[in-house]
């Protein structure tokens, strides 16, 4: 007698695998700001210069002046001689 016994095998088969990843990766990239700065800046503003001078002068100037004087007069009283 044959006997046939029918036999189930586990084949292995090498694959190649393929496994892809999200990645999420956050980066700081330094970018150009313009930034508005407000400066005070003392501006020269050439100008023709006025000066004036408060001149004080005293001047002796002469004046007629009234004197005044005591003169003494002989004054001459006539009398009469009683005798």
């Amino acid at each position: 007698q044959v006997v046939e016994e029918i036999l189930e095998v586990v084949k292995v088969i090498p694959q190649e695998r393929i496994s892809e990843r999200i990645v999420e990766q956050i980066v700081d990239v330094p970018v150009p700001q313009v930034m508005e700065e407000i400066v005070e800046v003392i501006r020269l503003i050439p100008q023709e210069r006025i000066q004036q001078r408060a001149v004080e002068e005293i001047v002796d100037v002469p004046v007629p002046q009234i004197q005044e004087q005591i003169v003494e007069v002989v004054k001459v009283i006539p009398q009469e001689r009683v005798s």
